[in-house]
Order: C-alpha cells, then structure tokens, then sequence
C-alpha cells in the first residue's frame, strides 16, 4: 500500500474509533496514528495501528465510565438532599458551600419596567434578572451602573442598588 493511500485512509481509521476525539486529545491520537502511518513494513504498520486503536479505545472506555460515575454520584447525592432546605444542604456538605458563589457584582446593560411596579435587568453578561417586589421608593439601576446579586435565605437572591434597600429578584434568563 502506497504512503499516499495510507494518509487517504487515516481520517477513517480515525472515524471508526468510538470516542477517539472525545477520550483523547485529538492531536494526539492523530499524532499517533499518522507515526503509524509513516511505518513501511506492513505488519507493523498493521500492529502500531491495532495498538493505538486498543489505547484510545481503553481511554474512552476510561471516560465514559468516570462519566457514568460522577452521574451516578450526582443522582445519588440529589436524592440524599431531596425535602432538605438550601441552609440543612450546605451543613451536611460544608466544604461544598464554601466553593459556591454566594454573589456577583456586575455591570448593568440595560433595565425597563415591567408591569406595575416590577424592572427586568439585563446584565453584561447576558443574565436577565426580574424584581419581585413592589416598592415604590425602589429607583432601578442605569446602564452601566453596577450591582450587587447576592444570596438571601431559603434560596432567593437580593439585588442591591446603590445605597437603596435591597429588593428581592430572580433569574429569568
């Protein structure tokens, strides 16, 4: 078989690996192969083939297992937290508590009211956040202004403007 049939070839070899671009890094299993490749002697050509094939295979066997496991892991860990409130879920996992981000400071793009009494605000980085509460006095932030969204009690999130009283929101997008 010529080197230039080969090479035509290799983009196959590649394809018919499961999970070849997924369990390995892409350059290096197309590194691998094209060593192979450049071999002259068929038969080891053949087995420097079969021997890339069996790693990447065993890698992605690797992958999809340390993938069914974290699932796995998560499943368990939403039904052991199921009925429990966000304050008993951060005293059994404290150490996963003080990983999560309790706020966000951020830039204003954009706020307009909405309905009655109530402001949608876009962000900078695309999130859109809705008051929940009607206050009259509440005055919403101006473009480019920046705010503060923190964590409140059971779960709720607080924005906070200025030096103004915080009003309660949520996320809708």
């Amino acid at each position: 078989m010529g080197l230039s049939l080969r090479r035509a070839c290799l983009p196959l070899i590649i394809l018919a690996v499961p999970g070849a671009a997924h369990a390995q890094a892409g350059d290096t299993a197309v590194a691998k192969f094209n060593e192979c490749a450049s071999i002259q002697d068929d038969a080891q050509r053949l087995a420097c083939f079969d021997r890339v094939t069996r790693e990447v295979r065993a890698n992605a066997a690797a992958t999809t297992a340390r993938e069914a496991k974290s699932k796995a892991d998560q499943a368990q860990r939403e039904r052991d937290d199921f009925g429990l409130n966000v304050l008993q879920q951060e005293q059994k996992r404290p150490e996963e508590a003080k990983t999560k981000i309790n706020e966000l400071n951020v830039r204003v793009a954009a706020a307009r009211r909405v309905g009655a009494g109530y402001y949608a605000i876009m962000l900078e980085d695309g999130a859109v956040w809705q008051t929940q509460e009607l206050d009259p006095y509440f005055r919403p932030p101006e473009r480019g202004d920046t705010v503060r969204i923190r964590k409140g009690m059971m779960g709720g999130f607080l924005l906070d403007v200025g030096k103004q009283a915080s009003v309660r929101v949520r996320r809708l997008s």
